[in-house]
């Protein structure tokens, strides 16, 4: 009880700190794993519902239970619209919506004409008057006002598309080997500055003010864009999206940005100052840092699909998880808070929480801890990373093998090894503090 009652005012002490704040609360769900443990796109209904894509269909959650939801296609993207209450869905070769009849049973329609060699929708983007279908082969554009396919754009086998940008005024496609072209009269018209992106797949684009759009890029840059120009969106995270391969970007409200890696979790910046508020990654619970799909309820609470289920964070709740920062040893005994620093006491003696001033202080103190896991006598068996730049639908088709359960096993001690590698080090970047033990 005593523990229980130390951690308690350990993540409530520093609500009273303006300079240091602790981590947001996780809950992971590991019962979406046993249906389905690849999501490939998260959003929530009209009737606050939370939806899950994946190759079984749709995995819904009210927040009590999970249910599969039975589509006649493999859904790869979806988004809710608000305005009509329909959830759009991308799939192979076909697209269309999601809806509730008068039984309460969701129901798929389909939207798509001719669906030969339209590929695999791997984007549903919207504006307020249409819903754009998006992939690699076509680019469809559907009128949910006039309730109209008003247009279908294919690219060529050799000049695939790479991205598309929706900006205030006008909608843009990437082509690769090509550059940016913008949509009028129902054609592809190059721009001046659409050289820029010839070579680079073009990630996701998001609201940032009235006359210009984020976007992000498949090599980790963040750009502004005008309709023209780009500018550099100055984001602080020393590296962190680049280091870890930026994947998906979300707007969470008119103040923040979510963005997801593929080798680092998601980082939830502040929009206008680019100043990272919280790293999410497997440094503080997060089970994987393989991200799937990114997406948001409106109740504040950010969705991360990986490999073991789903994760949600919680953005609103006034409560700072101070448990996440390494450093710390042993068992929790007590805590105090003085003179603007957290002083905890455990079983291996006394520590400090501290600002890193130096990278170097976080990556000794990774070495430390790795050397005292290879000196342990039981050995948790995990599955390996795999590491790399990778596509993310050949990461779907590729699945990993995650045993069901964890298998412990004896081995021989070994004397410990001095070990950091390349993923630690790069993730110490946001590791804003860490615990130092008080020498006697």
């Amino acid at each position: 009880m005593r523990k229980i009652v130390s951690l308690v005012s350990l993540i409530f002490i520093f609500i009273k700190l303006e300079s240091q704040e602790g981590g947001l609360l996780l809950t992971n769900f590991k019962e979406s794993r046993d249906i389905e443990n690849q999501n490939w796109a998260i959003c929530q209904d009209i009737n606050h519902v939370m939806l899950f894509a994946n190759r079984k269909g749709i995995l819904s959650f009210d927040g009590q239970d999970w249910l599969s939801v039975r589509i006649p296609v493999i859904p790869f993207s979806m988004k809710t619209n608000a305005s009509d209450g329909r959830i759009y869905i991308g799939g192979e070769n076909n697209f269309g919506f999601l809806r509730k009849n008068e039984t309460g049973s969701y129901k798929y329609t389909s939207l798509s004409a001719d669906t030969s060699g339209i590929g695999i929708i791997t984007r549903v983007v919207m504006n307020d008057t249409v819903v754009w279908f998006f992939g690699d082969r076509s680019a469809s554009r559907y009128n949910f006002v006039d309730g109209k396919l008003e247009l279908t754009l294919r690219s060529k086998d050799e000049n695939p598309f790479t991205g598309i940008i929706i900006t205030p005024k006008n909608t843009f496609i990437n082509v690769m080997n090509k550059g940016l072209y913008r949509i009028e009269s129902d054609t592809l018209f190059p721009i001046v500055t659409g050289y820029i992106t010839e070579k680079t797949d073009i990630l996701f684009s998001l609201p940032y003010n009235k006359s210009k759009v984020l976007v992000g890029m498949n090599d980790g840059k963040l750009e502004l864009f005008d309709g023209l120009k780009y500018t550099d969106y100055q984001i602080k995270d020393n590296g962190y999206l680049k280091d870890n391969v930026l994947s998906d970007g979300i707007s969470l409200g008119d103040s923040l940005y979510a963005f997801s890696t593929l080798d680092g979790g998601a980082l939830v910046v502040e929009k206008n100052s680019g100043i990272v508020r919280n790293t999410i990654s497997n440094q503080n619970a997060l089970p994987d840092d393989e991200i799937f799909a990114i997406g948001i309820d409106g109740s504040g609470g950010l969705w991360l699909s990986h490999q073991y289920g789903l994760t949600r964070a919680d953005l609103n709740l006034p409560v700072g998880n101070f448990s996440i920062y390494p450093g710390i040893a042993g068992n929790l005994t007590t805590s105090i808070w003085n003179n603007n620093e957290l002083y905890v006491g455990t079983s291996e003696g006394v520590y400090y929480l501290t600002e890193v001033k130096n990278a170097a202080d976080v990556q000794v103190l990774i070495k430390s801890e790795s050397s005292k896991t290879s000196s342990s006598k039981k050995t948790v068996k995990e599955p390996a990373k795999q590491g790399g730049l990778k596509n993310l639908f050949s990461k779907i088709f590729g699945k990993k093998n995650v045993p069901d359960k964890v298998n412990v096993s004896p081995v021989k001690e070994k004397p410990p090894v001095e070990r950091v590698s390349v993923k630690s080090v790069s993730n110490s970047k946001t590791v804003n503090y860490i615990y130092k033990k008080i020498k006697k």
